[in-house]
């Protein structure tokens, strides 16, 4: 592959991360009420805000990634972190929620269906053209992540 396609996975990327969030931003303010077991409700404008911040992230990390990416392998790499995170984020929390809740968690069918096949792919395509930065590295850094707050989430 080459690397005129980069413009393409980066978009197919942002529109994963943009349709998830709005649909974490419509259901899952109410749904947050039904998981009191783990964590308080979340306040609508909070959770609005934070899902906000997320995306705003995602869009300035991806564009600092295609503007600079090539000269400085640094932002490639947490580019690269932060797809591997939103990939991760279909398991923990969105699956994991959903089994133990019993209950769908908004979110999980976004990132079924687009966040984790398009973090897979452009973890897949941009860590062979940056071998320094290997995503199999970044995959394991953002799971020992996620496993660390399921795992005080749990125990609260």
């Amino acid at each position: 592959m080459n690397t005129e396609a980069l413009p393409f996975i980066k978009l197919l990327f942002l529109l994963g991360l943009t349709l998830h969030n709005i649909e974490e931003a419509v259901w899952l303010p109410k749904w947050s009420k039904h998981a009191i077991k783990f964590h308080k409700p979340v306040l609508a404008n909070e959770f609005y805000f934070a899902v906000l911040v997320i995306t705003l992230i995602g869009y300035l990390l991806t564009g600092a990634d295609y503007i600079f990416g090539s000269s400085c392998g640094s932002i490639t790499c947490i580019y690269l972190g932060f797809v591997g995170m939103m990939g991760l984020n279909v398991f923990i929390p969105h699956l994991a929620a959903t089994i133990v809740l019993k209950r769908y968690s908004p979110g999980l069918i976004t990132g079924l269906l687009l966040n984790l096949p398009s973090s897979v792919y452009t973890l897949c395509k941009l860590g062979k053209w940056n071998k320094p930065y290997n995503a199999n590295h970044l995959g394991a850094v953002n799971f020992n992540y996620n496993w660390n707050i399921f795992i005080k989430v749990i125990q609260t």
